[in-house]
């Protein structure tokens, strides 16, 4: 038989006698704890009696009433304080909220020790305590036989919620689902959000409490290196702590098999993008590599490219959504090869913010690849705002439509001071945009070059030379500023794809 607070208050070896909360005599003590933390419901379990010395207990009257109600809202089964010892007053306001909730306030003679109370609810729980192993054995089992029969995690989590009698999900600390595990409702992951942004900086307890939801939802850390959150909506007391902390350490040991799994695809994915993208890998081969990574080669695609702070993180994003994906560093930017579908473009569209990102037209075919990374270049360079931007929706009168009319424009007005600089190992390609994107300033452009107004006359000279041109002339510098803004959708920052003869270079081995 359950041990109940009235169990505690009549045995007269234990000395301890109700001041406030009788009408709650009847609720069940699981344990008997001491805890002294300022928030002692985040250490603590449903159904415990906290006894303590009273350093915790707030001294305002409207703190000890939130105090109480913040242990009446865990679950716990009563608060037991040592007489005399270093508890403030306790003011009526404490006691009238007691009796309102009917939450047991005790008083503990002074000289009685806390653990005599605890070992004596410890052994008179003792069978209680029996049934909470046996229950572990069982959770454990069911994870065994679903791990044999190739179940996923979903299901056996269900399984395993089923068992307890509670529900089960594992998000992110942003409210994700992971593991293919059922969503949560908007109202807890906004209650979720809430509760972490108010712990920011902070260790999280051993276990979150949302007073906010009636349902007596809680969290628990999963033991992961990935940071993540077993919750668990049941009724208050419906199941033990100690259980529920064995169901995250096996949620721990599935994130962890996961995360394992996705380091290997992703490794394969950079090395398959990367080879597309420098032309170095047959497209039947690259297809098929495709095909285990979840994507499917013969559907429209787009590449997108970003220069993310932290391109890692709108990966695992894409993971966690379960959306098809490669992605791979090229040329200082994240290039992501992606299905284009509503879903996936919306999904980039919410994780992808601050950042700009490019993402080239849609098309179908590997051979596509190079030229769409291009584009997606372009068109993260050409954004003047952050958030996606589609090659092709600027309406620029100077953009190239493709690789090959960029390479032409920049052969044909560009080549000859390639040529000279390639030949020379020097810059007059970086001098001339320098003093074109300065508005033909010398005082801007010698600053931003760091070199004499002599040494710009000489360069400028030198380049009006090779072009056969007066960069004064309101025609030649358009058509130069042309060239040049061609040069950024070949390479973002040089023109080597054009040969010291003026043609293209080839862009494929």
């Amino acid at each position: 038989m359950a041990v109940t607070v009235a169990d505690i208050v009549g045995e007269p070896s234990l000395r301890v006698r109700c001041v406030a909360g009788e009408s709650g005599f009847d609720r069940v003590v699981s344990w008997a704890a001491t805890c002294e933390m300022a928030n002692p419901w985040d250490w603590l379990d449903a159904g415990d009696l906290l006894l303590v010395n009273g350093h915790g207990i707030p001294a305002e009257p409207t703190e000890q009433e939130r105090f109480i109600r913040s242990l009446e809202g865990a679950g716990m089964a009563g608060l037991g304080i040592a007489d005399h010892a270093f508890a403030p007053k306790l003011s009526p306001e404490m006691h009238d909220t007691c009796d309102e909730l009917g939450f047991p306030l005790l008083s503990v003679d002074y000289d009685v020790a806390f653990s005599s109370i605890s070992k004596t609810v410890a052994r008179w729980n003792h069978s209680i305590d029996q049934h909470s192993v046996r229950l572990t054995a069982r959770i454990y089992d069911r994870m065994r036989k679903g791990s044999a029969k190739g179940r996923s995690f979903a299901h056996i989590l269900d399984s395993i919620a089923e068992e307890v009698g509670v529900q089960l999900h594992v998000v992110t600390p942003e409210g994700v689902a992971l593991l293919d595990t059922p969503d949560i409702d908007s109202h807890l992951s906004d209650d979720l959000t809430s509760y972490l942004q108010s712990r920011s900086g902070e260790r999280l307890p051993a276990v979150l409490r949302f007073h906010s939801l009636d349902s007596g939802t809680i969290a628990l850390p999963i033991p992961a290196d990935r940071s993540s959150l077993l919750i668990v909506d049941a009724p208050p007391h419906a199941c033990d702590i100690v259980v529920l902390q064995h169901i995250a350490t096996i949620a721990a040991l599935h994130i962890e098999q996961e995360a394992f799994q996705q380091v290997v695809l992703s490794r394969l994915a950079s090395d398959v993008l990367l080879q597309l993208i420098q032309r170095n890998i047959d497209t039947g081969r690259a297809a098929a590599e495709m095909r285990i990574l979840g994507m499917d080669p013969d559907r429209e695609v787009v590449l997108a490219v970003t220069r993310a702070d932290d391109p890692l993180a709108l990966v695992q994003s894409l993971l966690d959504r379960r959306i098809p994906h490669m992605m791979c560093r090229h040329q200082g930017d994240s290039v992501l090869l992606l299905h284009s579908d509503r879903e996936t473009l919306a999904t980039i569209a919410e994780v992808v913010q601050p950042s700009a990102m490019g993402i080239s037209a849609p098309f179908t075919g590997l051979l596509r690849v190079p030229d769409a990374v291009a584009e997606g270049q372009w068109a993260r360079k050409a954004a003047q705002r952050p958030g996606i931007n589609e090659y092709g929706s600027f309406n620029d009168p100077l953009q190239p439509r493709t690789i090959s009319e960029a390479q032409r424009l920049v052969s044909a007005v560009l080549g000859p001071l390639v040529a000279y600089d390639d030949a020379h190992g020097g810059d007059l390609v970086g001098t001339l945009r320098t003093f074109l994107g300065a508005q033909r300033s010398w005082q801007q452009t010698t600053r931003e070059l760091h070199i004499h107004k002599q040494t710009l006359a000489y360069r400028i000279k030198r380049i009006e030379v090779i072009l056969d041109c007066q960069l004064n002339d309101v025609e030649a510098v358009t058509r130069i500023w042309m060239a040049l803004r061609a040069c950024d959708f070949i390479d973002v920052d040089t023109p080597h794809d054009v040969q010291s003869s003026g043609r293209p270079t080839p862009t494929t081995p």
